[in-house]
């Protein structure tokens, strides 16, 4: 990409300006000569582009309108002890004949439902859910509790989403427009580029609460916002269609979502300091392996599943064996095959394209197929009880399919899943043993290797898709966690135990980032005000996690696991008794089950299966016949296991995964500055325009949704630090309008004189606290009207007194009216607006165009070099130092890439080979740290003659070798410092003298063995290290004629003279 930045050319009856100067990088735009400005007709104000969806530092700002009406802030409860204020500011002398400043100070009231709760009259559940239900009457699906989204699923496509609505929402405040997960998401980004600092948005809700849609509606809207490039673009789309890949393989139809996530996640998307994309990562939490093997009723396996009986070629099924849902028993149990509205056959070309888009190769996609298709068929192979407690293959034909497809011994397979080998004692002296299985054992080991293989390619997948988001390190990021809702059904296993968990912890940091960390936020500040009590999870979380005593129910858990030898009827049991030990208030122990008061209700967890889905183990056995399978792909899904049997170390067990996950979750969201989405799921039958009133209370009351709403209200509704408080709003007043000094005094000052009531507001040690919403909104509103003010006062002075001058004004604000429409989306081109046309100007605006071109070079150059990786970013930098030791005074190959070192590459010298070796011993001799340029030169010796030699330059010191399959050093080392100066000429040659300080002799050589011209970058590497070295730029003179002293003496003189 050519370099050149186009300049804007002059426009109007001005003289004819003077020549640009040539294309290159630098230029400035064209000079007018000075002339009158023509009188003419000023053109009509151009209609705004869309918002930028970033301002790079030190372009020009844009005051933007808002593409929305201000929407109902004032409720009549709180507005009426501020209603009588109304005359608060002595009016500024205006002249006669104008219109005065209205300094009232006024507030207003809201009619039918408020976007933001804390404004309700009815602070009540019953309340909150009516004004839920009124708006989602309304098709408004969303609303603020303060800084808090709450979304209601309207299971229906929304019509105020798309490309259309994200531009609406870009660049505005998240109150300047109605509630919208595009809200949220714009001022995550904005923070993220205006503060420097990691985000994310905590989405929580129970299942089918429209969890995982308003995740998707957040990557959107930063997608289309955060700037372009090839490179981002690429990225952009591996994070977008990474949804449908890990849709397919993560989600299933449940009896309350069509769309279940049955997995954790957690994106973080990595931007650069420019806020564009720049990589990824996704951490996978507690997959539900269990679906693979059984599901409830009306309920499906993955989507997967599904998708390749109905998607791939006839071809591909034939050659896989797949039929129909209803031919395999994993999934017809359930009687549920389809999803209403949802086609398989497309979702499967769509997860066909996005494994394209993250880079799985077709060879990748047929074994996953592959691997999917033997699962199918392991789930038929059925098992019968034969003598002494042992069973056999019911329909080995099944069985042998199966092996066929996994590439395994048929009559291993059988004997691994009939059989379990047993040790005992220890060392050589121990015994094995085979111990037969029970059809149920038998079914189990079954259950475990489909589960073994599916967890495994699911990780694959995850780790392909963080492979194409390159995941690089950034400082900031913005995390996006979509997580399984909280789970309340008949029967509550293991699997929902560890969900609800983790729903838990998620409610804890809410109340902690929230409700506790507001009311902490007043005692820091010495604030006094009421109270307001809620309850605190975290005597929940205790109760499951605990490591220390009284130890929770996962370490109680964990414990019986390891004291576990064989597997038993009792396990369950014991594991049972051992929880009656516990004596907490939220947990009661019962016949089979235990019972947990969790934040969202109490749940009966069923003890049976608990201590073996624990353990989570897959027999070695058949851990070892997988390893040997000639299917390099499944193999290399198991290569990592460990199968020795003398290994010590003890399995980890599900529990352990998912607390330690659960612990690295929430450090990573406490280190984030956090939003909130709170999903409620209006019904429960997933139909549009239908709300249950109870269900929603039900949920607005464990979401503690009014505990919320009672501390934003019974606090204060706004806080900030002085500093920034007076700058917003002194000019609101005559006495702070220019106010200089501290901070605190001028805000105290400030609000004395508009006579607000004392108990509106409280002076904190750094913070001023504004207790009503309604407050803020009218110091708001006055600032808007004393700014609408003084702009009328200054429009009307210059229509008066000054026409002329209104009309260059005016000229210069259609100027960059153009120039932001031309350059608001500059970030997202290829070229970054360097080939957009800049607009034509006359003589008065050169000053201000040429401040304008040279703020968008600047930030043109940062963009560039902010797309590049390290190693382009190290090449951009030497050809920076080559520029200004070249430019004007030598042609040199500017666009050449810097290789180094030349002698390591094959495709430069043919004994590279020989050369990496030396390079080697010298690195290990010398205790240099690396060779920054090596090449063949063409030496002057001290006769006059030239040899070919090896010529090494590492960080401090040259070195000569011979060339050839045996390089040898010739000499010794000479020291960088010991350089006096370099000597060119300033023709077209290679010829290159390096001027020693005594006693050594200068070096005289030839960069042009193999035709191509080094000089440039020889320069540029030794006058980087001799910088290092010296503290001091290396002298490099160009001259037609040069001396140098290469002999024995200095007597012996050497000229190369170009004349």
């Amino acid at each position: 990409m050519s370099t050149a930045l186009k300049t804007p050319p002059v426009r109007g009856r001005a003289p004819p300006p003077r020549a640009a100067p040539p294309p290159q990088f630098g230029g400035k735009p064209p000079v007018p000569r000075r002339a009158p400005p023509p009188s003419r007709a000023i053109p009509p104000t151009p209609t705004r582009g869309p918002i930028p969806s970033f301002v790079p530092t030190g372009a020009p700002h844009v005051i933007k309108e808002t593409p929305f009406a201000n929407t109902n802030y004032m409720n009549a409860a709180s507005a009426g002890k501020l209603a009588v204020h109304q005359k608060h500011l002595t009016a500024d002398v205006a002249k006669k004949g104008e219109e005065e400043l209205d300094t009232t100070f006024r507030v207003g009231l809201a009619k039918g439902a408020v976007d933001d709760m804390v404004l309700l009259s009815d602070v009540t559940n019953p309340g909150i859910v009516r004004n839920l239900l009124e708006r989602y009457n309304e098709d408004k699906i969303y609303t603020y509790i303060g800084p808090v989204l709450i979304s209601v699923n309207p299971f229906k496509r929304m019509s105020d989403v798309g490309p259309e609505f994200i531009k609406k929402y870009a660049g505005i405040s998240k109150h300047d427009a109605p509630p919208h997960a595009y809200a949220v998401a714009d001022h995550m980004y904005r923070r993220l580029i205006e503060d420097q600092y990691s985000q994310c948005v905590i989405i929580s809700g129970e299942s089918g609460a429209g969890k995982t849609e308003a995740s998707k509606l957040i990557m959107n809207h930063i997608a289309a916002c955060s700037g372009g490039g090839q490179e981002v673009s690429r990225i952009k789309s591996v994070i977008l269609e990474s949804n449908p890949l890990l849709e397919a393989f993560g989600n299933a139809k449940t009896i309350r979502n069509n769309n279940s996530s049955r997995f954790g996640k957690l994106l973080e998307i990595q931007f650069d300091r420019a806020g564009r994309p720049c990589g990824g990562i996704i951490t996978n939490f507690l997959l539900e392996k269990s679906r693979v093997v059984g599901q409830l009723k009306n309920e499906r396996n993955f989507h997967i599943f599904y998708q390749i009986l109905c998607g791939l070629s006839p071809d591909d099924k034939t050659n896989l064996g797949l039929t129909t849902p209803e031919d395999f028993f994993v999934l017809n149990k359930t009687g549920c095959y389809t999803v209403e509205g949802v086609d398989d056959a497309a979702e499967c070309a769509d997860t066909l394209n996005a494994m394209n888009v993250v880079g799985l190769t077709s060879a990748e996609q047929q074994s996953i197929f592959l691997l999917l298709a033997a699962i199918l068929h392991l789930g038929n192979v059925q098992f019968h009880e034969v003598q002494n407690n042992a069973s056999a293959v019911s329909n080995q034909d099944y069985l042998d399919y199966a092996a066929m497809i996994l590439g395994i011994d048929n009559a291993q397979l059988t004997t691994k899943l009939l059989s379990r080998t047993v040790k005992s004692g220890g060392g050589h002296r121990g015994s094995v043993y085979e111990v037969p299985l029970s059809a149920i054992k038998a079914a189990a080991a079954r259950d475990a290797l489909m589960k073994g293989i599916y967890s495994r390619i699911f990780d694959y997948i995850v780790e392909a898709v963080n492979k194409a988001m390159t995941n690089v390190s950034s400082r900031q990021s913005i995390c996006i966690l979509d997580i399984y809702g909280f789970e309340i059904f008949e029967k509550n296993g293991f699997e929902q135990f560890c969900i609800n968990y983790v729903n838990e912890k998620l409610q804890q940091i809410f109340i902690e980032l929230t409700i506790q960390s507001e009311q902490e936020d007043y005692e820091r500040e010495g604030i006094q005000w009421t109270k307001i009590n809620f309850f605190n999870n975290k005597t929940v979380c205790d109760l499951i996690e605990s490591r220390k005593a009284p130890v929770g129910i996962l370490s109680i858990l964990d414990d019986v696991c390891k004291t576990m030898h064989n597997e038993g009827e009792g396990v369950d049991l014991k594991f049972l008794q051992k929880l009656n030990s516990i004596s907490h208030a939220h947990f009661s122990p019962g016949t089979n089950t235990f019972r947990i008061k969790h934040y969202a209700g109490d749940v009966n967890y069923h003890c049976e299966g608990f201590v073996e889905k624990n353990k989570d183990v897959l027999f070695k056995d058949l851990v070892r016949i997988i390893q040997n399978s000639k299917v390099p792909f499944l193999a290399m899904l198991f290569e990592n296991e460990d199968v020795s049997e003398d290994s010590r170390k003890a399995p980890t067990t599900a529990g352990f995964k998912i607390y330690t996950q659960a612990q690295s979750l929430v450090s990573k969201l406490k280190s984030c500055d956090p939003s909130y989405i709170r999903c409620i799921k209006p019904n429960d039958n997933k139909r549009a325009n239908d709300f249950d009133e109870k269900r929603v209370e039900f949920q607005v009351k464990y979401l503690g949704l009014l505990e919320n709403i009672k501390v934003r209200r019974a606090g204060f509704s706004y806080r900030g630090v002085y500093k920034r408080f007076i700058d917003r709003y002194a000019i609101c007043n005559v006495h702070t309008r220019n106010w200089k000094g501290d901070p605190r005094k001028g805000s105290e000052l400030l609000l004395q004189n508009l006579r607000l009531p004392p108990d509106e507001y409280r002076f904190g040690k750094t913070k001023i606290f504004l207790r009503a919403p309604e407050t803020l909104f009218g110091l708001d509103d006055l600032r808007d009207r004393t700014i609408n003010h003084y702009a009328g006062k200054i429009q009307r002075f210059y229509e008066r007194h000054n026409p002329e001058r209104r009309r260059i004004i005016e000229e210069r604000v259609y100027w960059f009216q153009q120039m932001y429409n031309l350059f608001c989306n500059a970030a997202s081109t290829s070229d970054f607006g360097k080939s957009l046309p800049w607009p034509s100007y006359q003589w008065h605006l050169e000053e201000a165009v040429n401040w304008a071109f040279q703020i968008y070079r600047n930030w043109w150059a940062f963009l560039m070099v902010s797309s590049l990786n390290a190693e382009q970013q190290q090449q951009m930098r030497q050809k920076i130092v080559s520029y200004d030791i070249f430019y004007g005074k030598k042609k040199w190959p500017c666009n050449r890439v810097y290789y180094g070192n030349y002698l390591a590459l094959d495709q430069f010298y043919s004994e590279s080979a020989a050369y990496r070796q030396a390079e080697l011993e010298l690195l290990r001799n010398s205790g240099e740290k690396c060779v920054i340029f090596s090449d063949v030169v063409q030496k002057v010796n001290k006769t006059g003659k030239s040899q070919n030699r090896a010529f090494i330059v590492t960080a401090d010191h040259f070195y000569k070798y011979t060339i050839g399959k045996k390089m040898k050093i010739l000499k010794k080392p000479i020291s960088i410092s010991a350089v006096n100066k370099v000597s060119l000429s300033p023709f077209d040659d290679t010829f290159i003298v390096i001027h020693m300080n005594a006693p050594e002799r200068d070096l005289c050589f030839d960069l042009n063995v193999d035709k191509n011209n080094k000089v440039a970058e020889f320069v540029t590497m030794l006058y980087q290290s001799y910088f290092v070295i010296n503290n001091k730029p290396l002298p490099v003179e160009f001259k037609s004629s040069i001396k140098f002293f290469n002999g024995r003496t200095e007597k012996k003189e050497g000229i190369y003279n170009y004349n």
